[in-house]
């Protein structure tokens, strides 16, 4: 039997949505989701939050930054009701450069007086998304599975897989091995994907040597839905609002450092933390009160050598892992996301087979110009406020001045930051606007 369908590998955020989006895209294409641990399926009523003023909400929980484009896809899937319990919105963005005079401002007036962004917690946007994935009756969904090993075949992959719940040390049980096959495997298993490995598949890696400390924070004066870039010595700090409302007092933190500070950050007492985040931040949110969990990610970049061969193509941080300085990897993903369904629709309209290297090709096209600026906005901001020379400085004063003043560099850039510098277009089976670079 030739394989048929389309094999997702992966149900964290991009999996999932990706699945979601295609299920969308080609209703008669058969689905399968795999994933290495349990879905969740629970109730989204229960998110583990109070109010803000007595304690933070989801004290090790991460966010991220939705740019429009993002939050209108989600529209289109019929999820934003959901995602909204669990989600800020951005009404300003404010930029500084620590020791500079350099700063930067953009309001809803720079998107047709629309929120820049939505901030959501990251376990409530899984929360939705497998709830989605759980009623869809499009999309067969192997939870607590590994893929072990993927072979090329005439018209497609094989895949070799086994439930993770039998992987246990000093367990007797044999080992039960699934093959299965799939016209199209998609792969969203992470910066340090096995199976890319696994297939010789190179990546172009730039380690930053540097670690960002990520946690929830509280503070004593009201955000007003504002996200806060600030670039430090040792790297940028990001403070993203959190939270129903534009008066509440919780922020998502994002710290960068150089690595070889991490065991010295570690070792500091909460209040000893909020006192140094205080010297680098200011007094914009007040007084830092509190701070939840604290959790460490080296960052680096990894960027896939090849995002596509026959029958196979790499999504999210499987082909492109960036800093976070920019909140853009996971938006990116998205729109890879969309031009992969766009192209696979086409195709199906016009009776390609399924995954076939010639219809990959087209979405690689597509996808190039859009990774491209995307990654280089990323890693140049990283590099180029992590510099503290005099002339590089000055060059960066000048930079958020234009910005500030000119309205073509605004208008340039937050088209940029928002997802909408490249054309996006929905497929046709998808109930959305055809064109998604017009704001949310």
């Amino acid at each position: 039997m030739s394989p048929k369908g389309i094999s997702i590998i992966g149900g964290g955020m991009v999996g999932a949505s990706l699945a979601l989006l295609l299920t969308k895209a080609l209703p008669t294409i058969p689905i399968r989701l795999f994933e290495s641990t349990r879905l969740l399926t629970g109730d989204s009523a229960s998110s583990g939050e109070t109010d803000a003023s007595a304690r933070i909400p989801a004290w090790d929980g991460r966010s991220t930054a939705l740019s429009p484009t993002a939050v209108t896809l989600f529209r289109a899937l019929g999820l934003w009701s959901e995602l909204a319990e669990f989600a800020t919105a951005i009404e300003r963005i404010h930029v500084s450069d620590q020791g500079s005079w350099g700063l930067s401002q953009f309001t809803q007036q720079d998107n047709q007086q629309q929120p820049l962004g939505q901030v959501v917690e990251n376990s409530g946007m899984q929360r939705v998304l497998h709830q989605a994935l759980k009623r869809s009756s499009a999309i067969e969904v192997i939870s607590a599975a590994q893929v072990t090993a993927l072979r090329p075949c005439k018209g497609g992959v094989r895949l070799g897989w086994r439930s993770s719940q039998l992987i246990a040390p000093n367990s007797m049980a044999p080992v039960e091995e699934h093959k299965d096959s799939a016209a199209l495997v998609v792969l969203a298993d992470g910066a340090d994907s096995p199976l890319r490995k696994s297939l010789g598949i190179a990546v172009r890696e730039v380690p930053y040597e540097q670690t960002a400390l990520v946690a929830n924070v509280r503070f004593s004066l009201p955000h007003g839905g504002c996200a806060f870039e600030r670039f430090c010595p040792a790297g940028p700090l990001a403070i993203l609002p959190r939270g129903q409302s534009s008066q509440e007092r919780v922020g998502a933190l994002v710290w960068t450092f150089a690595r070889t500070q991490q065991a010295a950050f570690e070792a500091l007492s909460d209040e000893q933390l909020l006192a140094q985040l205080q010297t680098a931040f200011g007094y914009r949110l007040g007084r830092f009160e509190a701070i939840g969990q604290r959790q460490f990610y080296p960052l680096r970049l990894v960027v896939a050598k090849e995002q596509v061969r026959s029958h196979l193509v790499l999504q999210g941080n499987a082909a492109h892992f960036l800093h976070p300085v920019a909140g853009q990897g996971f938006n990116l993903a998205l729109r890879d996301g969309l031009r992969l369904a766009e192209v696979l629709s086409e195709g199906a309209a016009s009776g390609d087979a399924l995954g076939e290297l010639a219809q990959l090709q087209r979405y690689a096209r597509a996808a190039e110009a859009d990774q491209t600026r995307t990654i280089a906005l990323s890693d140049g901001f990283n590099r180029v406020f992590s510099r503290r020379e005099p002339g590089v400085r000055w060059g960066r004063d000048l930079g958020m001045l234009l910005l500030e003043t000119v309205p073509q560099f605004r208008q340039v850039f937050i088209r940029q930051l928002s997802g909408q510098a490249q054309p996006v277009s929905y497929p046709r089976e998808l109930n959305g606007p055809r064109e998604l670079n017009s704001g949310v």
